[in-house]
């Protein structure tokens, strides 16, 4: 004799769905025809708590092809070549040193003046970079500003004919390249901007993520976050970014100058 828990349960059955058609069980996400939003890098109980249960709204990011990524940075090249000197570096002249200093900017730049000192440190296969090297890297560098061969922004040195290029640190040598004080803001403002192109605009929080990737970062410190946030705010103050229906936008017209 059937019981009344036992008919529910059968009654249950019938009415369950557990075909491809049923949305919870079976969801086309590589239809192209699916009305479906493939939200990734967020957890799901999180964008259900904001969009449902507090009814708020949210800003979601475009995804980008990989291709198309891989055109937004390219990896980071770290100088190594032979240095034509037959003497320690804190024993070579300030023209010496600054033709030293010049071809590692050639390939490097922009770059922060003490990564230019770690790097002379790596030419000459030194442990560490004493006090007397980074004297005279210190002197080269001031010939190289001195004759207008580099320029300066903040405590990096670029070519200024050069083109600026965001580079990926993921797989870099020197651990000091992965450091968020030591990005150049010359590159940060490039990177932001390329995300800003590519997304046709993003908030502030969206483009800190983006631009971390592409330096190489797979996570954002407070530090990393503060360093991108900076600049972005100093492209706001230059007119390069605008605001507008909550997204930051690029504004063609204006010219991207270095603070």
């Amino acid at each position: 004799m059937l019981t009344i828990d036992k008919l529910l349960e059968d009654s249950r059955r019938e009415l369950l769905d557990l075909s491809s058609r049923n949305r919870l069980l079976s969801m086309p996400v590589q239809s192209k025809s699916a009305r479906i939003i493939h939200v990734k890098d967020e957890k799901s109980d999180h964008v259900f708590r904001i969009l449902v249960s507090e009814r708020k709204s949210m800003a979601f990011l475009p995804g980008i092809e990989k291709k198309a990524t891989e055109v937004l940075s390219i990896p980071y090249v770290e100088a190594a070549f032979d240095v034509p000197f037959g003497m320690p570096p804190h024993e070579l002249t300030t023209k010496q040193i600054g033709e030293v200093l010049f071809a590692i900017v050639q390939i490097e730049g922009p770059i922060h003046e003490d990564e230019l000192t770690s790097r002379v440190r790596d030419l000459w296969g030194l442990g560490r970079a004493g006090s007397r090297i980074q004297d005279v890297v210190t002197r080269g560098i001031r010939s190289l500003l001195d004759s207008n061969r580099c320029q300066r922004e903040g405590e990096c040195l670029f070519l200024a004919n050069e083109p600026v290029k965001v580079r990926n640190r993921e797989t870099v040598k020197s651990a000091s390249l992965r450091r968020a004080e030591m990005l150049p803001g010359l590159e940060i403002r490039l990177a932001i901007e390329n995300i800003v192109k590519a997304h046709f605009g993003a908030n502030s929080r969206e483009i800190v993520t983006a631009v971390a990737r592409l330096f190489g970062f797979r996570s954002t410190s407070s530090i990393l976050r503060e360093t991108i946030e900076m600049q972005i705010d100093a492209m706001r103050k230059m007119g390069t970014l605008s605001e507008q229906d909550g997204l930051l936008r690029w504004q063609a017209s204006r010219e991207m100058f270095h603070t």
